[in-house]
């Protein structure tokens, strides 16, 4: 109880600090992700992407934050809804919490729409058969994750974040190995879509439902209602550069890029959809997300890796550092270890570990800065980053 207290106490009272955060506040495994709670996740306030860090094969879930099924709404479904009110009260009065429940659905109107997952990247290596000394982290002081490992002998590392300056995710794959990097990229998503692939970059064009229901509603067969001229539209665009033109890149009609023999590459991706508002009908009074997306991947593109990633620290650290909190010092034995496993430790056999509460205190300020950056709509941390 006392140990609980004081950690309370200490959120109190950092909350109006404002100090650099020299602390190590990083997540590390020794293993890939294999589900989404083990996943790491990187967010700009827009758009979002849940990392399982794979060798063989690294798929990478996206999400844009604006990304909705529905169209504006100017209908009023429960125009007797204040009538119910007295009879919500009354019970509500008498401790009747059921009957208050099924009563209160006479004020709630339809069923309110539902988020959409925007799509999935994918990277297959070729020749990632022979890995050793894996490790994945995720710096929540600068935004920032990493995969790391030998592969058949050579270092290999990703990098991984998302700039809210110039609205992109980045990922850069780098190795030692002479033959370079061997792999193909892929563009997918569940939505009704059409892929590309030309001059290096790939492009998904798609569209949301323009009505869905919950799954739990089982009226109907079909929990989304698609049409091709209604609903909010989208535009995912990748771009691949070899920095040191020390291989190919080759586009193929199927939406795929191969890479060959490159030893380093930089990946931009960038999406735009067309939602201007909760008034504006996305696909006749929708935002021009194509020529959005176009301005965004050129302009991101033209910048070398270096200025995009002190870019992207700079902006996020103004938000982050504004709080630190120091609870106590973690044996360094147990701060040594894999992050999952001094979970383990924390909640099966209460071991101490102030550096892990620190940790995740600071997790929920990281997600919020990563899912709250977007004018005109609400913070979407469970959804951007999911």
């Amino acid at each position: 109880m006392k140990r609980e207290f004081k950690f309370l106490s200490c959120i109190v009272c950092v909350s109006s600090l404002s100090i650099t955060n020299a602390q190590n506040l990083t997540l590390h495994y020794n293993c890939p992700a294999n589900y989404f709670e083990e996943s790491f996740v990187i967010g700009n306030g827009k758009i979002g992407a849940i990392l399982y860090c794979g060798t063989q094969e690294e798929k990478i879930s996206l999400n844009d934050i604006t990304l909705w099924t529905g169209e504006p709404d100017t209908t009023v479904t429960t125009p007797d809804a204040h009538k119910a009110i007295p009879l919500i009260r009354e019970l509500l009065n008498n401790e009747d919490y059921r009957s208050a429940t099924e009563a209160q659905k006479k004020v709630q109107g339809h069923y309110s729409e539902n988020y959409q997952p925007l799509g999935s990247f994918t990277i297959k290596y070729l020749d990632h058969d022979n890995v050793a000394d894996y490790k994945r982290t995720l710096d929540m002081s600068n935004a920032v994750a990493t995969t790391s490992y030998k592969n058949n002998g050579y270092n290999f590392e990703a990098t991984y974040f998302a700039l809210s300056p110039d609205s992109v995710i980045v990922v850069k794959l780098k190795t030692e190995d002479p033959n370079g990097i061997n792999a193909i990229l892929a563009l997918d998503s569940q939505l009704p879509h059409s892929t590309i692939a030309s001059n290096n970059r790939i492009s998904t064009e798609g569209y949301a439902a323009y009505h869905s229901y919950p799954g739990y509603y089982d009226k109907i067969d079909s929990k989304h209602l698609y049409d091709p001229e209604r609903g909010i539209r989208f535009n995912t665009i990748l771009d691949v550069s070899c920095d040191d033109n020390s291989g190919s890149i080759t586009s193929f009609p199927s939406g795929e890029i191969k890479i060959k023999g490159c030893k380093d590459i930089v990946i931009t991706i960038a999406n735009e959809t067309s939602f201007n508002g909760f008034d504006k009908n996305p696909a006749t009074e929708g935002k021009d997300y194509n020529a959005i997306v176009s301005r965004i991947i050129n302009n991101a593109t033209r910048q070398n890796y270096e200025d995009l990633l002190s870019s992207h620290i700079a902006d996020y650290k103004q938000f982050f550092d504004r709080v630190s909190i120091d609870l106590g010092q973690t044996a360094p034995d147990i701060a040594a270890l894999p992050t999952d496993e001094q979970l383990r430790l924390y909640t099966s056999e209460h071991q101490y570990n102030p550096d892990l509460e620190e940790l995740y205190f600071q997790y929920g300020r990281y997600l919020l800065i990563a899912s709250s950056r977007t004018p005109g709509v609400p913070a979407n941390s469970s959804r951007i980053v999911e």
